[in-house]
């Protein structure tokens, strides 16, 4: 696929963790550093490879490359067995998530069904293909271009962004932060109650999100 549209980077893990490639925006590049990518065996250690996911995706100031980019953020966990550290993994996705990375799961242990720890992990809704149970290796790079394809929808609005909120023009009071109770799909609204902004005024804000902000 066209991966000059959004940069790819490549995290292995099983016992240690060993970042293959950062953020690349040349397709070749990248790839090439996959096809040398040695396997490893041993362990399974999920919460350190997420971790390094979050160091890849940020950059110095705190902020999401792709958001600076103007993108949506994901990370795609291949998966072909429970991880050993299943709580850390847990807390390290959740992280994450609330930091407005979208989370998909390629589950490809030889038949079975995707379990529901696999499915914990991911972003809402689960219904938008972001878990995938495969019965083998060999159709993973479609997957992979398919989950691609929505680094370039509109971005959704993360839980716990904060909101500006103005108050009443006739009013003398300062603006407040209200943060987002829970995520936010691009062009859905939600109604927040006032109070939680003003408390000495009684109604609901409407807030919509578009492309990754609140208006």
């Amino acid at each position: 696929s066209d991966r000059s549209r959004f940069r790819a980077g490549a995290v292995r893990f099983s016992s240690t963790t060993t970042e293959v490639s950062g953020l690349e925006a040349s397709g070749d590049i990248f790839e090439s550093r996959i096809e040398r990518m040695a396997y490893a065996a041993g362990g399974s250690r999920l919460a350190p490879a997420l971790r390094q996911v979050a160091l890849t995706l940020t950059t110095g100031r705190g902020f999401l490359v792709a958001q600076e980019m103007g993108r949506r953020a994901m990370a795609v966990v291949l998966l072909d067995g429970l991880p050993d550290d299943i709580v850390d993994a847990t807390s390290e996705a959740d992280a994450l998530k609330r930091a407005g990375v979208r989370l998909a799961i390629v589950w490809i242990p030889m038949g079975g069904a995707a379990p529901t720890f696999a499915e914990s992990l991911v972003s809402e809704p689960v219904a938008e293909n972001l878990l995938v149970a495969m019965g083998g290796f060999s159709d993973v790079r479609l997957e992979l271009e398919r989950l691609s394809s929505d680094l370039q929808a509109p971005c959704p609005c993360a839980a716990g962004s904060l909101v500006r909120v103005l108050p009443p023009t006739h009013v003398d009071m300062i603006a407040a932060e209200l943060p987002l109770a829970a995520e936010l799909p691009h062009g859905a609204s939600v109604t927040q109650d006032c109070q939680a902004a003003f408390p000495d005024f009684s109604g609901d804000l409407l807030l919509t999100c578009a492309d990754g902000h609140i208006r």
